[in-house]
Parts: C-alpha cells; structure tokens; sequence
C-alpha cells in the first residue's frame, strides 16, 4: 500500500503547481489540499470495522479439561504468566462430538441441551497455562454450566468449539482474528480505506508543495530563514506523536482492540485550525510567463540539475524504507532481547521519534539556512548521503535496539537539512513565478518516486535477507550513492565550467555554492 500511495503525489506535485503558477491561486490550492487530505485521512475513522471472532476450544476428558486457543506470539504465554490474578472466561460451546448422557445430568442438563449451544464459564490459573507449537493451553480449575457449578471433566472426551469472552484483555487482543474471507482484498472496508489514504496521501503531498512555495514567498529575500520556520513542523510532530501516542493507551485500556478514535478527533479539530490560519496567508508571488515554464522545464535538461534529483531520489528510496520499516525492525530486535523487553516496545517507539524530531531535526532545520549558506546545495546534498549511510549502516550493526537513540540524531542531517536544502534548492533555481511548479517536481522525485522505491524495494528485500542485511544493503548504496555525487558534480564542474555568457546557457552550464549565486545566475538568464 504505501508503495501505491506516493504515486498520486508524484502526478498532482507538478501539475498543481503549475496550475497555481499559472492562475496564481497558490492560496486556494494550498486550502484545497488541505481540506481533502483532512477529509481523507479522517475518513477511516467512519469505515466500519471488519467482523471479528474469539474462537477457541474446550475439551472435557474423565480427568480434567482445558481450553485450548490459537495464539502467534511467542510471548504471549510469558506475559500472561506475569498476571498473578485467575481469569474467567465466558463460553459458547457447540459440541463437536456427542455429549454422553451422564455428562449432561453431571451438568444439569437433558439430553437435547447438550447437543445445541451451551453456555459454560471457566476459571483458570495462568501460571499453570502452557504452549505448544501455536497453541495456548489453560487448565480448567472451576467450571459452571449455565448456573450450575460442576466438576471440569467428563466420563468421555469430548471437544467442543466455543465462541470465547475472557477477562483479560490482553489474551482477548491476541486471540480477536476478523471472520475469514475469500480475499481481504476484496472487502468494502479495504477498498473505501485504500482509496481515501490514496486521496489523503496525494493531498497530503500537493500542501506540502504549497506550503513550501508559500513560506519562500513570504520570505522574500530571507529566503535562508526557511529551515527557522520548517522547524515547528518538527515540534508539531514530535509533541503530537508521544502525546496522542499516550491518549490512545488510555482509551484502548480495557478493550480488547486498540481505539483509534482520539486520533481522528485531534486530526479534525488541528486540520481545522490550519485551515483557518493558512487562510489569512499573505504572499506575492510575481506572474508566471509561458517563456518561464519553458525554462524551467529547460533546466531539468542540465546535467547537475539531473544529478542533483538523482540524489533526491536515492535521498526518498532510503527514508521510504526508514518510514515503512525502522518500527518493525525495533520490533524484531526487542522480541530477540527476551520476551521481558516486549512491554518496552512503544515507549522505545516513541522516544525514538521523540529524538528524531526534537533533538534531531529542530537543531538542524535551525541551523540550514547557514549551513547551506556555507557550503552549498551540492556539498549539503553530499553530505546528507554520507550521514544517511552512517545511519543506515549502524541500525545494521547495533543489535540491542536502546542505542538506536543517539543514532536518531542523525535524523537532523537526513531529514531536516536534507529538505531544507531540497526545498531551497527548487526555490533558487526556479524562473520567477513557477517556484510552485519546481517544488512539484522535485517534490514528486522524492516522494512519488523515491519513496516509493524505497517502500517497495525495501518490503522484498526486508522478506528475503532480513532486517539486519537489508539495512546494510540501503547503507551501502548511500554511501555510492555520495561517492557519486561528489565525483559526478566534481566531472560536471571540470567539463561545463562557469564561463561569462549570457542567457539561460550560461544558467545550465555552472556550478554555484551559495543561494545567493543561484539567484543572480538565474537573474542573469533572464536578460
């Protein structure tokens, strides 16, 4: 699914932005995407949910009896033998062999009762469950049969299989599987949810662009500022993602699935909010000519412009693959660490993102602009992919997924002056008036593009060498991937060298450091 969803992006970028450079209607776009990315990603909350069951199995032997449930997790019986209270459960049985005679008057009973559903509740003693294979098994120490309280045994073995209702929400979450189907695929639910976060996600994609060509707009010639402005959407994303994290543990205590309602209701009421403010934007923005977008579809012809997307993409292959997949390799290394650590799971989960954004990017979204002043696009973009190998390669070689923590803070370096120098670097290079139309572009590189690689190549690789080797393999290619950069970039520099010329060749044939020697280059073809 997520390698489908950057596509919608990778279409709408570029033709939204250059619909908004054209009827200079950057606001309405902007508010638009917003509304539909917020009606689609609250959509799902109004899907209804899949059928679901509790199935399991009581047999009834002349010695004791047992319930028997299907159960994956392989420490899930350590979790329950932690719980020191007895559980109950609630039984729907319906035979699954014929009930003898005595063992329907032991169970007060007449002969056609047994043979219908007959509602049982057990009592069991955790510390004495065991497993076998998949399969969890409870001793009965206490059996009742409707209102009758009876001995957990019979004189012949019989099974039964039972709709199941046990007071401990924890066995409940593992052992709730949805009713069987032909293909979930195919399901009502699948298609409204794959269809809505296609919708969202595309949006999503579109206001980020606009969001972008606003901000530099607004700007002006404090075009450097961008990252000090970029940086609240570190905040709003470290804050909201412990704190609506912790929200929802609360509302899901006692239920036997995980509520997911407060998120909906943060997303409309914030969404709703952001509308109203986005709306008061003020930004001028100079009209777009058909000569600009002409060339500035010429500049996607020059060779360091080609390499630089190039780098962009390599850039959204190997976060695609962070985003998809850095939580489940937690996962995988916290079960390695012993069933003990699995209760750490989340809140390993949330400090991670916590640094990413708080520790990591912050700082360096702040900083961007005089980075990037410093060195330049060329050597910032260079230096992203070297940091995004160290990171990638480390996540390989750490087994004990804690120190994952201090590795975050290269997020600073891989995301936040990555996109500050992405997003300026579109900025810079775009002819006046389409700066929304180059923010599409390199935008869907990214994400419609290399995301979606990345997402995609990184769920087959994931499935055939593992965790631990397919993050090796994303850190070796980052680290080639720098390599050439630098060289391509150093080739370029040697064979175009900047010469005095005029126009939009002498645009497509230098290299610049700052900003500021892109915006007077640019300045220079349009004389």
């Amino acid at each position: 699914m997520y390698a489908a969803f950057p596509f919608g992006g990778l279409i709408l970028r570029p033709i939204c932005g250059a619909i908004a450079d054209k009827f200079q209607i950057h606001r309405f776009i902007f508010l638009f995407s917003i509304l539909v990315m917020t009606l689609g990603f609250a959509g799902p909350g109004f899907i209804p949910p899949l059928p679901h069951e509790q199935k399991g199995h009581f047999h009834c032997t002349p010695l004791d009896s047992y319930l028997t449930v299907k159960a994956g997790d392989d420490c899930l019986l350590h979790q329950l033998q932690e719980t020191p209270d007895s559980m109950k459960c609630d039984l729907l049985c319906h035979p699954l062999n014929e009930v003898q005679p005595e063992d329907c008057t032991a169970w007060g009973l007449v002969h056609e009762e047994c043979s219908e559903i007959i509602s049982m509740a057990g009592y069991f003693n955790l510390s004495k469950a065991d497993k076998l294979n998949d399969t969890l098994y409870f001793k009965i120490d206490e059996l009742h049969v409707g209102h009758n309280l009876t001995e957990p045994r019979c004189a012949n073995r019989t099974e039964f299989h039972c709709d199941i209702s046990c007071n401990n929400t924890y066995l409940m979450t593992h052992v709730r599987t949805p009713v069987p189907v032909e293909s979930p695929y195919g399901t009502d639910q699948f298609i409204a949810l794959f269809s809505l976060t296609f919708i969202a996600w595309s949006f999503f994609s579109v206001s980020v662009s606009m969001s972008d060509s606003l901000t530099f707009a607004v700007l002006g010639a404090d075009s450097s500022k961008y990252g000090a402005q970029r940086l609240w959407g570190a905040v709003g994303w470290g804050v909201l993602i412990t704190l609506t994290g912790f929200i929802i543990e609360v509302a899901s205590s006692g239920l036997t699935y995980t509520n997911y309602t407060p998120c909906f209701i943060i997303l409309i009421v914030l969404m709703g909010l952001d509308l109203v403010v986005a709306s008061r934007i003020k930004a001028v923005i100079p009209p777009a000519t058909n000569a600009a977008f002409s060339e500035a579809f010429s500049l996607l012809a020059n060779p360091s412009i080609i390499v630089f997307l190039l780098s962009i993409m390599l850039v959204g292959m190997c976060t695609g693959f962070l985003w998809q997949f850095l939580f489940w390799y937690i996962e995988d290394l916290m079960k390695v660490q012993g069933c003990g650590s699995i209760s750490s799971i989340k809140l390993l989960q949330g400090l991670v993102g916590g640094f990413q954004c708080l520790l990591g990017e912050l700082p360096f979204f702040f900083l961007s602009g005089w980075i990037v002043k410093k060195l330049g696009h060329v050597h910032c973009m260079s230096l992203v992919l070297l940091a995004m190998a160290l990171r990638l390669v480390l996540y390989s070689v750490i087994s004990n997924p804690w120190y994952f923590l201090p590795v975050e803070l290269l997020q600073g370096l891989t995301l936040g002056l990555f996109w500050s120098t992405m997003a300026s670097y579109a900025y810079v290079v775009a002819p006046p008036g389409v700066a929304a139309t180059m923010q599409g572009v390199v935008g869907a590189v990214f994400e419609g593009v290399g995301t979606a690689l990345g997402s995609f190549l990184g769920g087959i690789l994931y499935n055939k060498y593992g965790g631990q080797m397919t993050y090796f393999i994303f850190g070796i290619s980052a680290l080639i991937g720098s390599i050439l950069h630098c060289v391509s970039n150093l080739l370029i520099s040697r064979m175009c060298p900047m010469k005095p010329r005029t126009g939009l060749e002498a645009f497509s044939q230098v290299q610049y450091k700052t900003p500021q020697d892109a915006v007077k280059l640019r300045d220079l073809a349009q004389d």
